[in-house]
């Protein structure tokens, strides 16, 4: 998909701009749909979300090095929601598996050793 995209902490997932319902599978058009990238503004500490171009060439990859629109988190929509979808199910016959990583030698990349999963503690 995107080329040029960037994860935020903890799993927050930015949209790609409006869900595109009437494509099969939701199917990214790099002509109609915005690549953006999530960042932390220095200035204030909350994270933005800058939007960009790709339509000449239709390539996956921003057209410009300058956003045409900086947003914040908040002003984004969501692609899906499953809140409600995991609040309903089986704990125990369908556990939820989430892993993060430790960036123990502070390289910025995952090495072995670093992946951690999270414990359910009751």
């Amino acid at each position: 998909m995107c080329r040029v995209f960037s994860w935020i902490p903890l799993g927050i997932c930015a949209r790609i701009e409006e869900a595109r319902a009437a494509l099969p599978m939701g199917k990214l058009v790099y002509s109609d749909d915005n690549i953006v990238v999530t960042r932390t503004d220095p200035s204030s500490g909350d994270v933005v979300v800058d939007r960009y171009y790709d339509v000449s060439p239709v390539d996956g990859l921003a057209d410009s090095t300058t956003p045409y629109e900086t947003v914040s988190l908040r002003e984004m929509q969501g692609i899906w929601e499953a809140g409600k979808k995991l609040a309903l199910r089986n704990i125990s016959s369908t556990p939820r598996n989430l892993i993060t990583w430790v960036d123990l030698d502070n390289d910025g990349v995952v090495d072995s050793g670093e992946q951690m999963a999270f414990q359910h503690v009751q």
